[in-house]
């Protein structure tokens, strides 16, 4: 590709096309893109450009030099901290904020919560958003903070406006609930999120936890919803498990036959269907 035309795709839109390019897990690809866009001098001081470039290191699970891209981003943030000024005050909080977050990701993933506590902190003093509050709360978990890792989970579920945004902040806590053992109050928040956006996990959770006390009517009617909303390898086996307790052996083979298809050398569904097919030519 010759130069002049690679620095003009830079220019018009590079974050798009890296979007592109990782969506076809063409990372080191998308490194060069992002690498011509840095030579250019309309690019090269943009934070965003930086924070994209880490993102994909995140995904080639090159932390350190993620990194060294993020520290790299806020050193350009405070040199020039007016670079945006035909942008409101808002947005260029929010560009701040995620270069915090994204510095806390990195170091999440090299084991170190301390320091990745303090980087949400910093994001969260600059804006109040879901996300970080959920990477919060799972860091503090970690770190045995329980009660301030409530307060966080409560306060993502009030500051997600957006259906879809409450649903997966709703979600998020039922999780944790489900970590600490309190089933009753996951299976709430679960319900909860299924009123603002159905998501086949949250059925499926609900499935799993009906079948877990024994309501395997229940159960089979939440995972009959998941499984119309995706259908998935956990759902069909859990399905099959339900129809197995209730000695219903063709529901069950028909069940891990699906699954079969979806994945056709995972040996732990190729065991089960066996097992369904002996107990058939007893009966």
């Amino acid at each position: 590709m010759p130069i002049f035309f690679s620095i003009y795709l830079a220019l018009i839109n590079p974050e798009k096309q890296v979007e592109n390019l990782v969506l076809q897990s063409k990372l080191d690809e998308a490194l060069k893109v992002l690498d011509r866009a840095k030579q250019n001098p309309f690019l090269k001081n943009d934070p965003r450009i930086i924070l994209v470039t880490a993102s994909v290191l995140r995904q080639k699970k090159d932390f350190k030099a993620a990194l060294e891209q993020v520290k790299a981003a806020l050193a350009i943030h405070k040199k020039f901290p007016f670079l945006w000024a035909y942008k409101s005050f808002g947005v260029e909080r929010l560009l701040l904020s995620d270069i915090f977050y994204q510095e806390a990701l990195c170091y999440i993933e090299l084991n170190d919560q301390e320091t990745a506590l303090k980087a949400l902190d910093d994001a969260i003093n600059v804006e109040v958003d879901p996300e970080t509050l959920y990477q919060r709360a799972l860091v503090l978990e970690y770190l045995g903070e329980f009660r301030d890792a409530e307060a966080d989970l409560k306060l993502a579920i009030e500051k997600a406006i957006d259906p879809v945004k409450k649903e997966v902040a709703l979600h998020n806590r039922a999780d944790y609930f489900l970590r600490q053992k309190k089933n009753d109050l996951a299976i709430i928040d679960f319900k909860a999120a299924l009123s603002q956006n159905e998501c086949a996990d949250a059925f499926f959770q609900l499935g799993r936890l009906a079948l877990q006390d024994e309501l395997y009517d229940q159960a089979i009617e939440y995972l009959n919803k998941s499984i119309e909303k995706e259908e998935s390898v956990k759902a069909l086996r859990l399905r099959a498990l339900t129809h197995i307790k209730k000695e219903e052996w063709q529901e069950a083979k028909s069940d891990l036959d699906k699954a079969i298809k979806l994945e056709p050398d995972n040996k732990l569904v190729q065991t089960e269907r066996e097992n369904v097919i002996k107990t058939l030519k007893l009966l």
